[in-house]
């Protein structure tokens, strides 16, 4: 990502995402211009696509100008800040496109999680767990045993 004083002239780039869903109707060389289209959009306005998915026919959750269907399309791509709402106006001036959503790109970042006092007791082997009972706590199973038998006797 690169950060750059506005002042001087040069441009911040900030990460950015998109979701675009395209008509189920276009053939492939139909999408392949709209693509095309959409990389060159990015280009006029000096941004830089960094990932783009394939293009997969997805079944909608809900029905978008009519169409129960689309393929879906999934990009990451840099530009600047101050010219994301002109990519998205060109975006929507396209035919092809049922809808779009372009959003901040966030890094996420997993946490990593400290062994709780259980895991670590947990992670004893039984070997050792064997080698520390002691013959105190045997006569003691063997009285519960008993008691349990004589209560059943009664």
């Amino acid at each position: 990502m690169f950060k750059t004083n506005v002042l001087k002239g040069v441009l911040f780039m900030k990460a950015y995402e998109a979701v675009i869903y395209l008509k189920p109707t276009l053939s492939e060389e139909e999408i392949a211009s709209v693509l095309e289209k959409i990389k060159k959009g990015a280009a006029d306005l000096k941004g830089e696509i960094k990932e783009m998915t394939p293009r997969e026919k997805k079944i909608l959750p809900f029905e978008m100008k009519k169409f129960a269907d689309a393929f879906h399309l999934f990009m990451k791509f840099e530009m600047d800040a101050s010219a994301v709402n002109e990519f998205g106006t060109k975006l929507r001036l396209t035919e092809e496109i049922i809808r779009y959503m372009i959003s901040n790109a966030v890094e996420i970042k997993p946490i990593e999680r400290k062994p709780s006092k259980e895991a670590v007791k947990e992670e004893v082997p039984v070997e050792a767990a064997a080698a520390e009972k002691t013959p105190e706590a045997d006569t003691v199973e063997t009285k519960k045993t008993d008691a349990k038998e004589d209560a059943a006797e009664v």
